[in-house]
C-alpha cells in the first residue's frame, strides 16, 4: 500500500520530473545567502587569528609547527586555507567564506545522505532544515575547521552506505580516503568512525563481513595515525596532559542540556527548555519508530545509524578530560536531522499536511534565531586596534593585559608602538611583584596608557593591573575590553577643595582636586572626586562629569559609573567613602576661555536624578574652575 507521502513524491515526479533537483539547487542557494550575510560584519576571533597565523606560514615551516605545537590541530585544514588565501587574499571575508562553501556543500551532501538512507522526502527535509540552521550557518562565519568536519563526515557516512550496498573496493578506498583527510582536519573526526563502527557492532547479523573488512581498513588507519604521532611531540604532549590531567567535574545533566541547545537552537541565541523538549522528544520518537519498524528493515537500520551518530561522539568525548563543545562534533547536527526527518516522515505517511506544517514549525524556530545570533558580536578586537590607532597621541603606551592577543595583533597590527605585555606569558598568571614597577615606569614615563584586556580570569585573575590603574590613574574611556587611562606625568594634583553638596541625603561629594587649573584643547581634566556613603543607594547609579561654559553650554560630558568594576553603587555601605578618579577630554574645537566642571549623579535604571537640596531642578554640582587654552599657546 502507498503512504500518502510516497504518493505526492510520484505525483510531483510525473508532473515534474526534476522538480527535486531544482529544490535542493534552490535550497544551496539559500544557504548560501544566508552564510554570506554580515559575514565580515564582526572581527576574527582568537581561534580565527590562530587560523590565519598559521596559514600564513610556508607548508614545510607550518607542518613542522603543528608537529610541535600543544593542543593544536592536524594540517589539513591550514593546508587549505593556506592555498585558498593565495586566490582569494586574506581579509575576514575572504578568509570565512572557505567555511561558508564547505556549509553550503554540507546542505546537498546531507540531501544526498538522507535520501539513500532513508527517502527523498527525508533527504529534502534535513537539506531545508540544515539550509535554515542557526548553529551551522553560525560556524559556517567561523574560519575554522569545523564545517569542513561537517562536509567530510557526511561523504564518510555517503561511502559508508555504499560500502554496506555493494561492498566495491572504490568505495572502501573512497571511505578510507576521506577519513584520513577527515583526521588530517580534526582529531575528533575519528568519532564519526566509531559511530558507524558501532552501527555495525549492532547490526553484526546483517553486516558481518563488512564489519571484518572494516576492522582491517582501521587496522591501517590505525597505523597512519601512530605514524603521525611518533612524528609529533605536540600531540604526544597533548595527550599524556590529558592521561594524567582531573577529569573536569562537569554535572552530565547540565552539559548535555548546554550542547542540546547550541545544535538545536544556537550557541548565541536560545528558546525556551519547553522549546527545547520538544525538539528531543520528536527526535526520539523518529528513532524509536525507525528502530521498530519490522516490515521495513531498512528504515530500522537508517534508526541505528542515525541513533549512533547522535550518541556515540559525546558519549566518548564525555569519557575524556576534553570540555564537551558542540563545535568539535558538530556533524551530530546531521544526526539530529536525520531523527527529525524519520519523526516527519512517518507523520507524512498518513498526514502529509500535518507533516509539512511541523516541518514549517521546525524551520520558523530556527529562523526566529536570527535576529539575535547576526548582530551578536563574536569579536570586536579590529574595531578596539582602530580606536587606539585613531586616537594615539605622541606619549601614549599600550598594557596587553593578557598575553594570547598577540595571535590576533598579528592579524590587526597597532603599528609601532611601546607595548607592555602584563603578564608576559600565562600560565603562569601575573605577579604583582613583578607588574607593579612595570606599571610604575609606565604612568612615569608615558602621559597616557591604553588597556586591552583578553582571558583575564587565567591572566590576571585579581585585575592587578586595572586595579592598579584605578587607584592611581584616571580614567578616560571604558569599552567592553578596553581603556584608556590618564597619568600624572608631570603634573601633581592641587590640594582637595572641600565641595560638602549632599544628594538626596544619599550622597556627599565632600571634596574634589584638579591636576591643573589650565587645559589645552584636546587634552583631558583630571579630577578627584570624594564622595562619602550617607545612606547606601541599594540601586545602580550613573555619573555625568562635563565641561560647561558661563552660558551653562555643555560643550563635552562623560557619563561613567562611579566606583565601577570593583565597588558598583548597588554594593555601597553606609559610611564608605568613594574615591573617583576621572578624565574628561576636551574636543580641540572647544574655545579658550573659563569653563566650570560639573558633575550629577543619577539612577541608572530609570534616569531621575539625585537633587542637591535647594536646586530648583538642576542636579549640577560644580566640582572646580577650568582654564582651556589653544594648543601651542603660552599658558597664564
Amino acid at each position: 500500500m502507498k503512504h500518502r507521502w510516497t504518493a505526492w513524491i510520484a505525483a510531483l515526479d510525473s508532473r515534474w520530473p526534476g522538480w527535486a533537483s531544482l529544490t535542493v539547487a534552490a535550497l544551496t542557494l539559500l544557504a548560501l545567502a544566508l552564510r554570506v550575510h554580515e559575514l565580515a560584519r564582526w572581527d576574527l576571533t582568537f581561534d580565527e587569528a590562530a587560523s590565519i597565523w598559521i596559514a600564513r606560514k610556508p607548508p614545510p615551516q607550518m607542518i613542522g609547527y603543528l608537529l610541535g605545537a600543544f593542543h593544536e590541530h592536524p594540517p589539513f585544514y591550514y593546508l587549505s586555507l593556506w592555498a585558498w588565501t593565495q586566490v582569494a587574499g586574506d581579509g575576514e571575508f575572504a578568509l570565512r567564506f572557505l567555511s561558508v562553501g564547505c556549509g553550503v556543500l554540507s546542505v546537498s551532501l546531507i540531501y544526498v545522505w538522507l535520501t539513500r538512507l532513508i527517502g527523498r522526502g527525508a533527504g529534502l527535509i534535513g537539506a531545508f532544515l540544515l539550509a535554515l540552521s542557526p548553529f551551522h550557518i553560525y560556524y559556517s562565519q567561523d574560519a575554522r575547521m569545523y564545517t569542513l568536519v561537517g562536509a567530510l563526515a557526511l561523504l564518510s557516512l555517503i561511502f559508508f552506505g555504499k560500502i554496506l550496498n555493494d561492498g566495491r573496493r572504490r568505495w572502501w578506498a573512497a571511505w578510507g580516503a576521506i577519513t584520513l583527510i577527515g583526521l588530517s582536519t580534526h582529531y575528533f573526526m575519528g568519532l564519526v568512525n566509531a559511530a558507524e563502527t558501532v552501527f555495525l557492532a549492532v547490526s553484526f547479523r546483517r553486516h558481518g563481513r563488512a564489519l571484518k573488512a572494516w576492522l582491517v581498513l582501521h587496522a591501517g588507519v590505525a597505523v597512519v595515525i601512530g605514524l603521525w604521532l611518533l612524528a609529533s611531540p605536540g600531540l604526544q604532549t597533548t595527550l599524556g596532559n590529558m592521561l594524567v590531567e582531573e577529569g573536569r567535574i562537569e554535572p552530565l545533566i547540565r552539559t548535555l542540556r548546554i550542547l542540546s541547545f547550541d545544535v538545536i537552537f544556537s550557541p548565541v541565541s536560545r528558546l525556551s527548555h519547553a522549546w527545547l523538549w520538544a525538539m528531543l522528544v520528536a527526535a526520539a520518537a523518529g528513532l524509536a519508530t525507525a528502530i521498530a519498524s519490522r516490515r521495513d528493515p531498512a528504515r530500522a537500520q537508517a534508526g541505528w545509524l542515525v541513533g549512533a551518530l547522535i550518541l556515540v561522539p559525546p558519549f566518548l568525548v564525555l569519557l575524556t578530560p576534553e570540555s564537551l563543545a558542540a563545535r568539535y562534533i558538530l556533524y551530530v547536527l546531521f544526526g539530529y536531522l536525520g531523527a527529525l526527518a524519520l519523526a516527519l516522515t512517518w507523520v507524512g505517511r498518513r498526514f502529509p499536511l500535518l507533516a509539512l506544517g511541523l516541518t514549517l514549525l521546525v524551520a520558523g524556530a530556527s529562523v526566529s534565531r536570527y535576529e539575535h545570533q547576526f548582530p551578536t558580536p563574536k569579536s570586536v578586537y579590529g574595531q578596539v586596534i582602530d580606536t587606539v590607532r585613531s586616537n594615539w597621541q605622541p606619549g601614549d603606551a599600550l598594557i596587553l593585559n593578557g598575553p594570547w592577543q598577540w595571535v590576533q595583533l598579528a592579524y590587526y597590527w597597532p603599528g609601532d608602538v611601546p607595548m607592555f605585555w602584563l603578564p608576559p606569558q600565562t600560565p603562569p598568571p601575573l605577579d604583582p611583584a613583578t607588574a607593579a614597577p612595570v606599571l610604575e615606569s609606565i604612568a612615569k614615563d608615558f602621559r597616557r596608557a591604553w588597556v586591552i584586556q583578553t582571558a583575564v580570569p587565567l591572566a590576571d585573575p585579581d585585575a592587578f593591573v586595572v586595579r592598579w590603574l584605578n587607584e592611581r590613574t584616571f580614567l578616560a574611556e571604558r569599552g567592553a575590553n578596553w581603556m584608556l587611562y590618564y597619568t600624572r606625568h608631570a603634573e601633581r594634583m592641587s590640594r582637595a577643595q572641600p565641595v560638602g553638596v549632599i544628594v538626596e541625603d544619599m550622597l556627599e561629594l565632600r571634596e574634589a582636586a584638579v591636576a591643573a587649573g589650565e587645559v589645552e584643547a584636546g587634552d583631558a581634566v583630571l579630577v578627584d572626586l570624594h564622595w562619602w556613603v550617607k545612606r547606601a543607594p541599594g540601586v545602580d547609579l550613573v555619573a555625568s562629569l562635563a565641561l560647561a561654559d558661563p552660558n551653562g553650554t555643555i560643550w563635552t560630558e562623560r557619563v561613567y559609573q562611579p566606583g565601577a568594576m570593583f565597588a558598583p553603587p548597588e554594593t555601597w555601605i553606609d559610611g564608605q567613602e568613594i574615591v573617583d578618579r576621572q578624565a574628561l577630554r576636551i574636543p580641540r574645537e572647544t574655545l579658550p576661555g573659563d569653563y566650570t566642571l560639573r558633575v550629577n549623579v543619577r539612577r541608572a535604571e530609570s534616569g531621575s536624578a539625585l537633587m542637591p537640596p535647594g536646586a530648583d531642578g538642576d542636579p549640577w554640582i560644580t566640582v572646580a574652575s577650568v582654564h582651556i587654552v589653544t594648543p601651542g599657546l603660552p599658558r597664564r
